[in-house]
C-alpha cells in the first residue's frame, strides 16, 4: 500500500490546539482525519518527513549546468535540439526529461518579441521623432501595412523578465514574402482595403493613393483636414510621390526609419492576424475572404483606443528618465507572480538573521528593545505598538505655511476589536482568537518553525496584543471625549510613556531631519500610548524567564505582516484566509491593482510628477466647473426637513470653491532622478525590492514633514482645504477621461464619479437633514421590485437609511454628471462621439461601463449601480435601451426606452 501524506502545516495546529483543550489523541485523530499514531508523532516530536517514493532523479547536476549552458548559448533551440546537444556532452535523456530540466531553470518557451533591426543613426532619429511628438494629443492616422499569412516560426527560452533582453529578440527586416493590402485607418474607424499585386514602386503607389486613400479619407473625414502618415518605403519617399501630396493639398507626417513598431496600426493588425488563426485558408481566395471579414470586425472602439494610446506610451521611442525606468521595473517585478514562489519563506528567513535572528527559532542575539522598535520603524515602515504618519492639524485654521505634524494614533490589529458602548471599554473579539491562533500557527509553519514551539509563541503573542487592544476605542468615541489631536512635545510623551525611547525612534525615522525634545506632535488616543507604554514595562519585569523574548516576537510578526505582499502566495493566502473568517466578503484585490498601490507607495513624487504634465488642464476645469454647478441645482431644488439645515448646507455649498490642485514638489526630471539614485532594482527579486519601496515611503514621509506639501500621486478623492474643494488631479487619467475622448464619455464616467465624491464628501448626513433622500431612494426601490418581480421578494421591505442615501447619491450623480453634460453640450453641440452612438448613449454607456467596474460604495448599494439607468428611463424621453453590466444577471423592464439625441 502507499504511503499517506504527511500532516499539512494546518492540520499540526489544529492538533496542538486541541490537545491545550484536553481531547484525547483518538479524538483528534477523528477530528482531522488522519490515523492516530499520526497525532502521537506529532505531539511526541517525531513527526518528521518521511523518505519520499519515485523514481531517483535521472540527471546529476553537472549535467543540469551544462544543460543551462546550451540553452543561453542559443535560445532558439527546439527541444530535440536542445537534447542532441545534451546527448553530445554525455547525457542521454528523453525530450521530456529536457523540457522538466529547462523549466526547473526557469526557462519558459514563448513566441520571441519581434523589433525592427535598427543601426545607431536610425536609433537617435527614432528617439527625435518621438521626442518631437511625445506631446501631442491624439491626431488622425493613415497608415500601409505589408501582411503575410504562416506559422509563428521559431519560439525562444526565455525567463521571468527577459522579454526586451537582445538576445532574446527577433529582428525584422524589409520584403517578407507576403499578401500585400493596403488599408487606412483613423480615431473614426479603417477604410476600405486594397490588395495589391507584384511588388510597389511611386507609380503604383500614386494610384493606390488617387483610387483608396482619397475614398478612404472622404469617408473618415469628410471636408476636414487630415494628417497622412505613411513609413519611408522608396515608393513612400520617391520625389514623384512627394509631388502627388504637394499637387491634393494633404499634410504628410515626418517619420523615422524602421519605426514600423510606433504605428498604432500595427497593433490593429495583430488583432486581424488572431481572427485569421481560426480560419487557416487554403487558397489565396480564402485568405482575402478572410483578411476582408477581420478587417470589417474592427470597430471605431478598438481604433480610437489604439489612437489615444500613443501620447500614454512614450517608453517604447523616447528615452525614459531613470527614475521611470526605476518605476516600471518595480512594477515588473511585482507583477512576477513565479519568481517569489521559487524562492518560498527565504527571503524572510535572511533578513531575521541579519536583524539577529528570533527566539522563536532558537538563534537570537538578543539586541535591546529600543533598538529593534527603532530599526523596524525607520527602515521598513513597520509600527508594532503605535502608528506614525505625518499630516496637518486639523484644528488649526489654514494658513501660508501649511504646517504638518508628526501624529501618533492606535495600531491596526490583526483581529477585531468589540466596543461596548456602556462601559466605553473595548476588548479583543472571542469569536476570532481561535482562527487568529491558527493563521498563527500556519505562519510560523510556513517559516519552518517546529510545531511543539507554535502553542507557547503564539499564545504569547495573543496575549499581548489582547493586552494592547483593551485601550483601543473607536474614531467617533475619541472624537466625542476631544482625544483627538492632542498637542504634546517629545520630552511630555517621554515622561507619560517612558518605555518607549521617543527621541531616538523618532530622529531615525525622519534622518536627516532635526529632531528634538521640544518638538511638539500629535497624539490622538493618549490613554492608548500611556497603557501601551506601561504594558511593555509590566511584560520586560514580569516575564522573568523569558525577558523580552514576547516583545521581540511581537515586533517580528508586525514585520512578517508588513512584508507578506512581498512573499509567496502561501502567506496572502494564510492572511486572505482569515479575513474571510472575519467576515471580510470583500473580493480579493487583482494582482495589478496592488502592484499599482504599492509602485504609488514608493515612487508617489514620481507619479504626481508625471501626472501633472500629462492633464489636459482647460477641460478638467471645465468638466469640475460643469458638475459643481449642476449639484448645486440640485441641492437648491431639495425638500429640506428645516430652515436651519437649509441654509446651514447651502451656503456651505455657496461659500466653496471647487479648483484643480495645483500642488506641486517642484522637482524637474533631473531632480527626480536625483531623489532615486541611490535605489537599485534587481529582476526577479521583488523582496529586495519592496524593501526598498518601503524606504522610499519613509523618505516620502520626511518631504511631507518638511516641506508641508504630500504628492498626490493617483489620488481619486476630493478633499476640503478651507474654502475650497481640492479635485485631485490624479483623477483625470485613463481610463476615467482624456482630452481626446468625446465629452459624453468623460461626463459619463469622471463626471457621474466626481458627481458622487462630492455627494458624500460635502452632505454625509443628508438623510437627516432633507426629504428627498427617502422619499426618492424608497421610489427607485418600488421600482426595482416592480421590474424584477421576484416572487420571494416582499413588497413592503424597505431599505435601511445608510442604503436610502446611497441609492439617492448614486441617483442624483447620475442626475447631475447628465445635467453637466447637458451644460457641456450646449458649449460644444458638436461633440464627437463612437460607432454611431447618440450622444445620451455614450454618456450613458459609459455611467454603466464605470459602475459595473470602479464603483467603492457598491457594497452599499441593493441593486447593481447601473440599474439607476433604467430608473431614469423610465422618467424622461431621451434615453437608449437598458444598459446593464456584463455577466450581471439583472431584469429589465418590459418596455424599452428609446434612443433619441440631444438636438
Amino acid at each position: 500500500m502507499g504511503k499517506t501524506a504527511d500532516l499539512t502545516a494546518v492540520q499540526k495546529a489544529i492538533i496542538d490546539t486541541l490537545k491545550q483543550e484536553g481531547k484525547t489523541q483518538k479524538e483528534i485523530s477523528e477530528r482531522i482525519g488522519c490515523s492516530q499514531s499520526a497525532v502521537s508523532r506529532h505531539l511526541s516530536g517525531k513527526s518528521v518527513g518521511r523518505k519520499k517514493c519515485g523514481k531517483k532523479r535521472c540527471t546529476t547536476r553537472r549535467g543540469d549546468r551544462t544543460m543551462r549552458k546550451i540553452v543561453e548559448k542559443d535560445r532558439f533551440q527546439t527541444l530535440e535540439d536542445l537534447r542532441k546537444q545534451w546527448t553530445e556532452s554525455g547525457v542521454e535523456t528523453s525530450r521530456a526529461t529536457v523540457h522538466r530540466r529547462v523549466q526547473e531553470m526557469g526557462y519558459r518557451c514563448r513566441i520571441p518579441q519581434v523589433k525592427p533591426l535598427l543601426n545607431q543613426k536610425q536609433r537617435q532619429k527614432r528617439l527625435t521623432w518621438a521626442t518631437e511628438k511625445q506631446h501631442w494629443t491624439v491626431a488622425q492616422w493613415l497608415l500601409k501595412f505589408c501582411m503575410s499569412f504562416g506559422n509563428q516560426g521559431a519560439r525562444v527560452w526565455r525567463k521571468t523578465g527577459e522579454k526586451e533582453m537582445p538576445k532574446c529578440l527577433k529582428s525584422s527586416v524589409k520584403y517578407p514574402q507576403s499578401v500585400m493590402v493596403w488599408g487606412a485607418m483613423s480615431a473614426a474607424g479603417v477604410g476600405p482595403l486594397c490588395f495589391i499585386k507584384g511588388r510597389v514602386n511611386a507609380a503604383s503607389y500614386q494610384e493606390i493613393l488617387e483610387h483608396s486613400m482619397l475614398p478612404s479619407a472622404e469617408k473618415l473625414y469628410g471636408d476636414e483636414d487630415f494628417i497622412l502618415q505613411h513609413d519611408l518605403a522608396p515608393a513612400h519617399s520617391a520625389k514623384t510621390t512627394g509631388k502627388w501630396f504637394t499637387d491634393h493639398g494633404i499634410t504628410v507626417l515626418n517619420w523615422p526609419a524602421n519605426s514600423s513598431d510606433l504605428n498604432p496600426i500595427e497593433n490593429l493588425w495583430d488583432i486581424v492576424k488572431r481572427k485569421l488563426r481560426d480560419a487557416r485558408p487554403n487558397t489565396l481566395d480564402e485568405l482575402k475572404a478572410a483578411i476582408e471579414a477581420s478587417w470589417a470586425s474592427i470597430t471605431p472602439q478598438q481604433c480610437h483606443r489604439l489612437i489615444a494610446s500613443m501620447p500614454q506610451s512614450p517608453e517604447e521611442g523616447v528615452s525614459m528618465s531613470a527614475a521611470e525606468q526605476k518605476a516600471k521595473k518595480f512594477f515588473k517585478t511585482c507583477m512576477d507572480a513565479e519568481s517569489p514562489e521559487k524562492v518560498g519563506s527565504e527571503p524572510f528567513l535572511t533578513l531575521l538573521q541579519q536583524l539577529g535572528g528570533w527566539a522563536v527559532s532558537g538563534e537570537w542575539k538578543q539586541k535591546d528593545f529600543n533598538t529593534t522598535l527603532t530599526l523596524l520603524m525607520s527602515q521598513y515602515s513597520t509600527f508594532p505598538f503605535f502608528s506614525v504618519y505625518v499630516g496637518p492639524d486639523s484644528g488649526e485654521e489654514q494658513n501660508a505655511s501649511n504646517q504638518h505634524y508628526i501624529q501618533i494614533d492606535e495600531p491596526h490589529f490583526q483581529f477585531s476589536i468589540d466596543w461596548n458602548n456602556i462601559t466605553h471599554k473595548s476588548k479583543a473579539s472571542t469569536r476570532y482568537l481561535r482562527p487568529f491562533y491558527l493563521s498563527c500557527g500556519q505562519y510560523l509553519a510556513l517559516l519552518g518553525v517546529p510545531s511543539f514551539k507554535t502553542t507557547q509563541h503564539c499564545g504569547l503573542y495573543i496575549s499581548l496584543s489582547t493586552t494592547l487592544a483593551v485601550a483601543t476605542s473607536p474614531l467617533h468615541y475619541r472624537l466625542s471625549q476631544k482625544l483627538l489631536y492632542h498637542r504634546i512635545t517629545i520630552q511630555e510623551l517621554q515622561t507619560l510613556a517612558p518605555a518607549i525611547d521617543w527621541l531616538a525612534c523618532l530622529q531615525a525615522m525622519f534622518q536627516p531631519l532635526p529632531i528634538s525634545q521640544s518638538d511638539i506632535v500629535l497624539v490622538h488616543n493618549l490613554p492608548y500610548i500611556i497603557h501601551m507604554s506601561q504594558t511593555i514595562s509590566q511584560w520586560r519585569v514580569n516575564q522573568e524567564i523569558m525577558g523580552i523574548i514576547p516583545l521581540h516576537t511581537y515586533m517580528i510578526f508586525s514585520l512578517l505582516q508588513t512584508l507578506i505582499p512581498a512573499l509567496d502566495s502561501r502567506f496572502f493566502q494564510t492572511m486572505r484566509n482569515f479575513s474571510i473568517v472575519t467576515g471580510d466578503t470583500q473580493e480579493e484585490m487583482p494582482r495589478w491593482w496592488r502592484c499599482v498601490q504599492q509602485t504609488e507607495r514608493g515612487f508617489d513624487a514620481l507619479l504626481s510628477h508625471a501626472i501633472r504634465e500629462r492633464h489636459a488642464q482647460k477641460e478638467a476645469e471645465e468638466l469640475i466647473h460643469d458638475v459643481y454647478s449642476s449639484l448645486k441645482k440640485k441641492l437648491t431644488d431639495l425638500s429640506w426637513r428645516d430652515d436651519k439645515s437649509s441654509d446651514f448646507i447651502l451656503n456651505k455649498i455657496k461659500s466653496l470653491n471647487p479648483r484643480l490642485s495645483t500642488k506641486t514638489n517642484n522637482l524637474n526630471h533631473t531632480e527626480l532622478n536625483h531623489l532615486y539614485a541611490e535605489v537599485v532594482l534587481k529582476e526577479e527579486d521583488f523582496f529586495s525590492n519592496y524593501l526598498q519601496m518601503l524606504v522610499l515611503e519613509q523618505k516620502s514621509r520626511c518631504r511631507l514633514l518638511s516641506h508641508g506639501t504630500r504628492a498626490e500621486g493617483l489620488s481619486l478623492t476630493p478633499s476640503i482645504s478651507g474654502n475650497d474643494i481640492i479635485i485631485p488631479v490624479g483623477m483625470f487619467v485613463l481610463p476615467f477621461f482624456h482630452s481626446s475622448y468625446p465629452r459624453a464619455l468623460n461626463y459619463g464616467t469622471l463626471g457621474s464619479l466626481m458627481a458622487k465624491d462630492l455627494l458624500h464628501l460635502l452632505l454625509p448626513d443628508i438623510h437627516t437633514q432633507a426629504n428627498n433622500p427617502e422619499s426618492e431612494s424608497m421610489c427607485v426601490w418600488s421600482h426595482y421590485l416592480s421590474v424584477t418581480k421576484d416572487p420571494g421578494q416582499d413588497g413592503t421591505f424597505s431599505l435601511p437609511p445608510s442604503k436610502q442615501q446611497e441609492v439617492w447619491v448614486q441617483y442624483s450623480a447620475l442626475q447631475v454628471a447628465l445635467d453637466a453634460y447637458k451644460m457641456s453640450f450646449t458649449r460644444h453641440p458638436t461633440d464627437s462621439s463612437l460607432s454611431g452612438l447618440s450622444y445620451i448613449h455614450l454618456f450613458l454607456s459609459s455611467f454603466t461601463k464605470v459602475t459595473c467596474d470602479a464603483d467603492p460604495y457598491r457594497e452599499f448599494m441593493p441593486f447593481e449601480p447601473s440599474f439607476l439607468v433604467t430608473v431614469l428611463c423610465s422618467n424622461s424621453g431621451f434615453c437608449p435601451k437598458l444598459l446593464t453590466c456584463l455577466n450581471k444577471s439583472q431584469s429589465s423592464p418590459h418596455e424599452m426606452c428609446q434612443s433619441r439625441t440631444l438636438h
